[in-house]
């Protein structure tokens, strides 16, 4: 039997996904390790700690990249 706060996190709207690794940013964003760990540093992606790992969610590239569009 599972309880109702289970039940609420399997039937969430939104899926969970996977969390990426400072590499995989990089590389999702086409920048160098470097700049990711300047984005992380100053705030503008939100880092999400697990252990020692330094991990970024999916959804807080998307925020930054809809923040760095230009024009209408």
């Amino acid at each position: 039997m599972t309880s109702r706060a289970e039940a609420a996190f399997y039937e969430s709207e939104r899926p969970v996904e996977p969390l990426l690794s400072t590499q995989e940013t990089a590389r999702t964003l086409n920048v160098s390790l470097r700049t990711v760990l300047r984005l992380l540093d100053a705030g503008q992606l939100a880092r999400v700690r697990i252990g020692r790992r330094v991990l970024v969610d999916p959804q807080s590239i998307r925020d930054y990249v809809e923040r760095q569009r230009e024009g209408p």
